[in-house]
């Protein structure tokens, strides 16, 4: 890549002449190196550069080893491009058509004989870590250089900076919708592989919005949280833009719109760029949680939702209860939560409704959330279940474990919580373990009423 990330690393590859006496491959070693305090290897594995290169049942293949999930690397992806290899060996074989070696001996990269490290006939090695031969110049990459490979160089494709900004604009905003849309990678429809409990807007186009809310329906174990985009600098802009864009396709209880902007301080550029509140959402979500210890404490109102991170007097728009009473009722109506000032001046998160239409425990987003995450310990503790058997002494023991379940939660995150397992006739035909889980949230204040009665008790003339 061009950016920062790829211009602090490098690779390396040198032979493994250990494994080279162990099996029938020939064995390399790639490592990668960070060049933020000097050349430092971060990265090593004994890799084999053919697809089909087995040893004791485990893969050596330099695509499986790098990209393993729990042994391969944190800091790159490997794409080997093996026919490419398999070119390079029919090549040398036309050249050398009485060789003895078959490809997966083959050393396209220093042509040495593995066996007896004798150079490979008719094979000339263009680069290498001394140098290159005359007339090939910089197009040789010695791979072996004690000094790494930069990863530099490469095209950044459709998203290149050469590109016009309307251009390159309207590819991502393509590129984002396909993703969310899951045609780049269907695996983040997994609730297994991917748990997750936001997927947060970032000022994307409506469609990539509506992309992004029917992914988690679909998950049904996270939030979408929406922005109105950057255009809504009047009060009246929130309720248009919602009503026009999201109102009748947005409205399940695992949805959010968020109408307030601000500008902050980018951490990278230090340059002022304006945001939505998704932003201020992402950095503020994880800290609430932790510090509650539980998504039981709503992010919103004049104590627990002060908004900060951003620069002064850049938020908009704030509502005020004096001015814009009858504008904050509507948008209340519509479920869109958006920023207000309190009595102290200070701005906060005025409401955390969720789309939900009917009004519930879970039109508060931290009923919600609790609720999800009810719902993932269950399903979890339900799938160590599965083909275990289910006569009356098992069931018994799977009740005492929903009782370890639901003591996680209750007082703390909610008032009353319990669940047991049980199955009619039918479900036990059917091999089916039925669990109930009742639940009762805790109760909210929204808004409170003053009653102030001045000298109730004297008598009236």
């Amino acid at each position: 890549g061009r950016g920062t990330y790829g211009k602090n690393f490098r690779f390396r590859i040198t032979t493994d002449r250990s494994n080279d006496r162990m099996n029938d491959f020939k064995n390399y070693f790639l490592g990668i190196y960070s060049t933020e305090n000097g050349l430092e290897q971060k990265e090593n594995w004994g890799v084999v550069w053919a697809e089909e290169a087995l040893y004791s049942g485990v893969s050596l293949a330099s695509d499986d080893v790098v990209n393993d999930s729990q042994a391969g690397s944190t800091r790159v992806k490997l794409y080997t491009h093996f026919d490419g290899f398999t070119a390079l060996f029919e090549a040398y074989k036309t050249a050398c058509p009485d060789t003895t070696l078959n490809q997966l001996e083959f050393d396209p990269f220093f042509g040495l004989d593995k066996w007896t490290r004798d150079p490979l006939p008719n094979l000339e090695i263009i680069g290498t870590a001394d140098a290159s031969p005359a007339g090939v110049g910089e197009t040789a990459v010695a791979v072996s250089s004690t000094d790494g490979v930069p990863l530099t160089g490469g095209s950044d494709g459709s998203l290149a900076m050469t590109i016009d900004a309307r251009t390159r604009q309207e590819t991502l905003d393509q590129l984002y919708f396909r993703a969310f849309s899951c045609a780049i990678d269907p695996l983040i429809r997994s609730k297994n592989r991917y748990p997750t409990t936001f997927i947060m807007d970032a000022n994307f186009p409506v469609q990539t919005k509506l992309a992004i809310a029917s992914l988690a329906y679909e998950r049904t174990d996270c939030v979408a949280i929406l922005d109105c985009g950057l255009a809504i600098t009047t009060k009246a802009a929130v309720r248009n833009y919602v009503e026009t864009n999201l109102q009748t396709l947005v409205r399940d209880r695992v949805e959010t719109v968020e109408a307030y902007c601000m500008k902050v301080r980018d951490p990278y550029s230090q340059k002022t760029v304006t945001v939505t509140g998704t932003y201020w959402l992402a950095g503020r979500y994880p800290k609430h949680i932790q510090e509650w210890r539980g998504k039981h404490r709503p992010l919103a109102g004049n104590t627990f939702g002060i908004m900060d991170g951003y620069i002064r007097d850049s938020v908009y728009p704030i509502f005020d209860e004096d001015i814009d009473s009858d504008e904050m009722d509507k948008l209340c109506d519509i479920h869109v939560n958006f920023a207000r000032f309190n009595c102290n001046q200070i701005i906060v998160r005025a409401t955390q409704d969720t789309r939900q239409q009917v009004l519930s425990n879970l039109s508060e987003l931290s009923n919600v959330l609790v609720l999800l995450d009810i719902k993932r310990d269950c399903e979890r503790l339900c799938a160590t279940y599965e083909y275990d058997f289910s006569e009356a002494s098992d069931i018994a023991r799977f009740n005492v474990d929903i009782e370890v379940i639901t003591a996680r939660y209750a007082d703390a995150q909610v008032r009353s919580i319990s669940g047991h397992f049980d199955k009619n006739d039918w479900e036990a035909e059917h091999s089916i373990l039925h669990l109930y889980v009742d639940l009762v949230h805790k109760d909210l204040i929204r808004t409170t009423i003053i009653e102030i009665d001045v000298n109730r008790s004297s008598s009236q003339s």
